[in-house]
């Protein structure tokens, strides 16, 4: 139902993830989604998403998500964080599916700078 693990940019502003509808899409559904912290934290490396509503519209198959990143001037190596996405069905469990959104620093190293690629003796 989410897109498999999503790669970003550091420097595209944003990743985007689609939620996919599986079954009649004869009516609307909604569903509950939210960000949770992994080696990326949020803030510094993405903007927190709180639980927040979205719905497929009846007909509907696909909703894209967006979550801003944060575009730093800091080299690090990638990191990530996870989507978490809930189905809200009246009577029923609800489910929840999840992917993984790993975000590449678009920071070269400074010049000079022996830890950002390390010569062994």
């Amino acid at each position: 139902m989410v897109s498999d693990a999503v790669t970003a940019s550091e420097g595209a502003g944003a990743a985007q993830v689609t939620v996919q509808r599986f079954g009649s899409r004869a009516r609307g559904l909604k569903f509950t989604w939210w960000t949770e912290a992994g080696s990326a934290r949020p803030g510094s490396d993405y903007a927190e998403v709180e639980a927040r509503s979205a719905a497929f519209l009846p007909g509907e198959g696909r909703v894209r998500l967006v979550v801003p990143l944060v575009d730093d001037a800091i080299p690090e190596d990638p990191e990530s964080f996870s989507l978490r996405v809930r189905i809200d069905r009246p009577g029923a469990d609800p489910g929840f599916v999840a992917t993984t959104i790993t975000i590449v620093d678009d920071d070269a190293p400074a010049p000079g700078d022996s830890t950002a690629n390390p010569v062994s003796d």
